[in-house]
């Protein structure tokens, strides 16, 4: 979804051409903006957040920043078909939905793991001082084992792999493809005070496994990122805000971080449980334990919900109820024909004259040759503004050789060659304005890899030019015209998701999560 590596090669060669709007949209008063409704409403369903309607909300507000600013507006959505072109991206945003789905089952185990060790550590509150003691040694010398069993080792590799490209399951090899994990019930443990030999060892057996479950959580995040399923790079989406065009990384930092801090309060937990026997009297566990381990259960949760709607994209009914508030608010709604993508529809109409801008996250509006705006559903950072015109004049391209200089870098349409990066792709098509030339030289040189056989890579070639080259035809301005605001539609749509707060109380943020955890688990802020 974009052009791979594009923005941080504009940001090292020529920044001037990132323009920030820290006003935002009141730096547009007056202008007309054509949104990428597809992709926004993708975006808003993805955010993670308290409230079941998010993407109505979001919608309401970026439309209402927009009245407020004086900004006209038109959405335009993916027609029912979809572009042959794009067969392989859509094969591996399959992919990544399974394996987002094998992350999800991590994370469902880790609750019930961590639901499971709450229990224990409940009933241990209370137990005998000497069976208290003795458990609570068994579990130490079993989490200090960490080191020794190659766990550690395990966490570095995760660690690193979690900063590399997304290796993605291909659909037909993926046990999620045909059926849903389901995890094995819980036994809770007894509610008696475990004062027998044979209470004492239940719950030093269920610890035990519990740990057991830790490490092979473990194990399986690195399977899942080291193969068997591994598949050529993959097209860029939009990423995190350093590098807003990279491969999606569903092998997160955060899981990652997640099973590091689970492993460090095992350890923890038992040094707490371990606390001495005062004038006859064993120590309470302290309360800053059950607080940690409520912390690493909210987190869990959190990220478990964010993994099950990665699994999940945006239904039907998501896009109708989008498009039922859009339109209350009096911005027309249009539906691209064919196979024709939102945002070649949306370029084509700027591009006619009918429009300023194209509000979206996907960098193919550059290689149309219409100007951007990004980072618009997040009202607390600058606008982002490029121009493909701008943008080509800066380094010296003409609109075919730019789209050649998109098509290396990598698309929904093309991948890129293997071991040609964005600054080596630039310095080729400096001295030579396509791509023909430069397969040439590449099959010379055994490092770089086509991926493909020659014909088949170059067919690719040209038909992603082709896709980039035909704009669609421009609507009639009969239906771009905007509407007259609806503002008991408008009322009665919030009340009835249960947003009517909006109405009294327009920034209100109790529906939002800490920011600590908004947006952050799969590295997909659009903001750069």
């Amino acid at each position: 979804m974009g052009v791979q590596g594009l923005t941080p090669f504009l940001q090292k060669t020529c920044p001037h051409v990132l323009k920030k709007l820290p006003n935002r949209f009141q730096s547009l008063r007056g202008k007309r903006v054509v949104i990428d409704g597809t992709l926004i409403t993708q975006r808003f369903h993805f955010v993670q957040n308290g409230h079941p309607y998010h993407h109505i909300l979001g919608w309401y507000r970026l439309l209402q920043e927009l009245q407020d600013n004086g900004v006209s507006a038109v959405c335009v959505f993916d027609g029912k078909e979809r572009s042959s072109a794009k067969a392989r991206e859509l094969q591996r945003r399959l992919g990544v939905r399974l394996l987002a789905n094998e992350r999800k089952v991590i994370e469902e185990q880790r609750l019930q793991r961590l639901n499971g060790l709450k229990d224990a550590v409940h009933q241990l509150q209370d137990a005998d001082p000497d069976v208290r003691n003795r458990i609570a040694q068994s579990l130490k010398d079993t989490a200090l084992g960490v080191e020794d069993s190659g766990i550690s080792a395990l966490l570095e590799e995760s660690e690193r792999l979690s900063g590399e490209g997304l290796k993605v399951p291909e659909p037909e090899e993926s046990p999620a493809a045909t059926e849903t994990t389901e995890l094995p019930p819980t036994t809770p443990l007894e509610e008696e005070k475990p004062t027998s030999a044979e209470s004492s060892s239940k719950i030093a057996s269920t610890l035990h496994s519990l740990f057991l479950s830790y490490k092979a959580n473990v194990a399986k995040l690195v399977s899942l990122s080291i193969g068997p399923f591994e598949t050529p790079p993959p097209p860029a989406v939009p990423s995190a805000t350093t590098e807003e065009e990279g491969t999606e990384q569903i092998m997160t930092k955060a899981q990652h971080q997640l099973t590091v801090e689970e492993g460090k309060f095992w350890r923890k937990a038992a040094d707490a449980l371990l606390i001495p026997v005062l004038n006859g009297v064993h120590a309470v566990i302290p309360k800053a334990t059950e607080t940690e381990l409520d912390r690493l259960l909210q987190q869990s949760s959190f990220m478990a919900v964010s993994f099950e709607r990665r699994t999940k994209g945006p239904s039907g009914e998501t896009f109708r109820q989008s498009k039922r508030i859009i339109e209350a608010m009096g911005v027309p709604c249009i539906e691209s024909t064919g196979a024709v993508e939102a945002e070649a529809l949306a370029s084509s109409i700027v591009l006619g004259g009918s429009a300023d801008y194209v509000i979206s996250e996907d960098t193919d509006v550059l290689v149309y040759d219409a100007p951007l705006i990004r980072n618009s559903t997040n009202r607390l950072e600058p606008l982002l503004v490029m121009s493909g015109q701008e943008i080509r004049s800066a380094l010296n391209m003409d609109h075919n050789t730019f789209i050649d200089f998109a098509l290396l870098l990598g698309t929904d349409f093309s991948q890129r060659i293997a071991n040609v990066g964005p600054q080596r792709a630039y310095k080729f098509l400096q001295n030579h304005a396509s791509i023909e030339p430069i397969v040439d030289i590449v099959e010379t040189v055994p490092r770089y890899d086509l991926r493909l056989p020659r014909d088949a890579y170059l067919a690719q070639i040209d038909i992603a030019r082709q896709v980039f080259q035909n704009l669609p035809p421009v609507p009639p301005e009969k239906a771009l015209k905007p509407t007259v605001r609806d503002q008991q539609a408008v009322v009665d749509i919030l009340q009835q998701y249960q947003l009517g707060r909006l109405l009294d109380e327009p920034d209100y943020e109790g529906w939002e999560y800490d920011a600590h955890y908004r947006g952050n688990y799969f590295n997909d802020n659009p903001n750069s």
